[in-house]
């Protein structure tokens, strides 16, 4: 269902090539999605973009204009999608976000610029998108009836968590809650409360790819931020401040969580696992994510999780493992492949070599070339098969290996990445389990996460519940 968001009058649609005027727009949300309807000023002929030979719409756009309360309101990466000449209409489609700014004015309806613009960058709250959580902390609500107390059984609910960041051995308090609005959680940065540190927007920009991402690993599905509230004051109690950016993108339906890590099971809400997560690993996390990329490795295991069959998670997470093992030996032992003799000395040889198999090359037949280019290759010298970087790996985050890891590895890695084949009945099920938490311990190993699991298969011999 279409809904409207903000009606926007005079400003500017601009491009690397153009600088379009408008004189009103729409600005409106199919599934959370943004779009613009945008009523060009006829002194701009959109005609122009009918000749194909010279119109230039690869680019994006951005917008900036006032709305009808008169606050400024931007839009960025906007691409055209429909151009109405004949009534001066544009249409245009987000693919970032938008931002609010509220503008404070005096009497005259002159704008006041804020005496403290360091306050601007504070940043305040965040609405999380596809965040599945059992909060651990209580709020007491009290009941009055005409001024009366009114007692009540259940007067304590569950409805937030409250943890602290560490980054840098700098501690930032944050608070998880429930949206009174929709299945979304609200994120509250505690920046008052007498410690010093308060979380300002652009650090949180540098390190928000890598909050997502393990939050996304946490939560066992995929996790985007859909607000981000910032500017020098904001709202106690509801969702606002002075600066609101809103992210375009279809609206997050997670149809399936991973339970590897229980925080979702009321018998672990006392470990409090965001603080465990976010206190202790957090930092470990962003190092390693620097040294191999663990976003894009948490990015296959999110997507994995949605797979509509059997065969398309474990292929997805077997492409995860593969990437993971190798980045992971890069990481450590340096480029996956030497020189020996190194290329200028193998030259002469090569050609040595080459004039031989050239002699010969009728007895070679077919396959001569195949032959020929196995010399030209052959210095190239690889150190660590994938399935040395896979036991490699494993090996050194201290999982013990068994025989399911080993069919894992040295059967079920083949025929799945070569022939699409990942097992037969029970078996297949027990490669899907094994490869899943297999990977999910790697990542908590790595990071030194030492809190509690919920595993079906991998750690069941050896401990309850991982620990």
């Amino acid at each position: 269902m279409e809904k409207e968001h903000y009606r926007i009058k005079k400003g500017t649609l601009t491009s690397k090539s153009y600088e379009i005027p408008f004189d009103f727009g729409i600005v409106t949300s199919v599934n959370e999605s943004f779009f613009v309807e945008l009523y060009i000023n006829e002194n701009f002929d959109l005609k122009i973009f009918t000749d194909r030979s010279t119109r230039k719409l690869d680019d994006y756009f951005k917008i900036k204009s006032l709305t009808e309360d008169n606050n400024l309101f931007e839009m960025y990466q906007l691409f055209i999608t429909r151009i109405q000449p004949g009534v001066s209409k544009l249409n245009l489609t987000c693919y970032d976000k938008m931002k609010h700014t509220k503008l404070r004015r005096g009497p005259d309806n002159q704008i006041i610029e804020s005496d403290h613009e360091d306050d601007k960058d504070v940043l305040h709250y965040l609405i999380l998108e596809g965040l599945k959580l059992d909060f651990t902390d209580f709020t007491h609500k009290e009941i009055r009836r005409a001024g009366v107390l009114i007692n009540e059984f259940d007067a304590y609910e569950r409805d937030h968590t409250s943890f602290c960041i560490n980054i840098n051995n700098i501690l930032y308090n944050v608070t998880f809650s429930k949206s009174l609005e929709s299945d979304d959680v609200n994120v509250e940065f505690n920046n008052d409360n007498g410690n010093g540190n308060a979380m300002s927007y652009s650090h949180f920009l540098e390190i928000k790819h890598d909050f997502v991402s393990l939050l996304s690993l946490i939560n066992g599905a995929e996790v985007r931020v859909r607000k981000e509230c910032t500017g020098a004051y904001y709202t106690v109690g509801r969702i606002d401040s002075e600066i609101v950016y809103t992210y375009s993108f279809d609206k997050i339906v997670n149809k399936r969580y991973s339970r590897f890590i229980p925080i979702n099971n009321p018998f672990n809400r006392g470990d409090n696992i965001l603080n465990t997560f976010y206190m202790f690993c957090f930092q470990n996390y962003k190092e390693w994510n620097e040294k191999i990329n663990l976003n894009s490795i948490v990015f296959y295991l999110t997507g994995s999780e949605q797979s509509k069959s059997i065969e398309e998670k474990v292929f997805l997470q077997m492409i995860a493992f593969e990437r993971l093992s190798t980045l992971y030996a890069n990481s450590i032992s340096g480029p996956k492949m030497i020189f020996s003799p190194e290329k200028e000395k193998y030259e002469s040889i090569k050609d040595e070599l080459v004039q031989v198999i050239e002699k010969h090359r009728e007895v070679f037949g077919e396959s001569y070339n195949t032959i020929k280019s196995k010399i030209c290759n052959l210095n190239q010298i690889k150190r660590l098969n994938t399935t040395e970087k896979m036991y490699k790996i494993i090996n050194d985050v201290g999982i013990e290996i068994n025989a399911d890891i080993e069919n894992l590895v040295e059967k079920c890695r083949n025929s799945t990445i070569h022939e699409g084949e990942i097992g037969e009945g029970g078996q297949a099920i027990l490669n899907l389990h094994i490869l899943d938490e297999l990977l999910r311990e790697i990542i908590l190993r790595l990071i030194k996460y030492d809190g509690p699991r919920d595993s079906i298969n991998l750690l069941r011999s050896k401990h309850i519940n991982g620990r």
